[in-house]
């Protein structure tokens, strides 16, 4: 876990440093987040969620579960935590979104 944070602080440094192509950074982010975005439109066909279908739903999503992550790992919830509060989370991002 320790290997994990230190390779997040080095990436997130050279990015700021200039070392990452700000362009091939937000790029690929981008391009996952538009991927995300049409998966989660064809899941909501209906159009139940209009959070989804503003274009910012999955950014949302992703910014929501990016958080969690950097939480996991720098040790502020553990595993068993997040599986109990998987009831919460959930309603709170489909609350968000809808």
């Amino acid at each position: 876990m320790k290997r994990t944070i230190e390779n997040i602080k080095l990436v997130f440094s050279r990015y700021v440093e200039g070392d990452i192509n700000v362009r091939t950074f937000g790029g690929a982010f981008n391009e996952m987040v538009d991927h995300l975005q049409r998966k989660l439109e064809n899941l909501d066909q209906n159009g139940d969620y209009p959070g989804i279908h503003s274009g910012e739903g999955a950014s949302l999503l992703v910014a929501f579960v990016d958080g969690l992550i950097v939480q996991y790992y720098t040790g502020a919830h553990d595993i068993e935590a997040l599986n109990d509060k998987t009831p919460f989370l959930k309603s709170v991002l489909l609350n968000s979104l809808q």
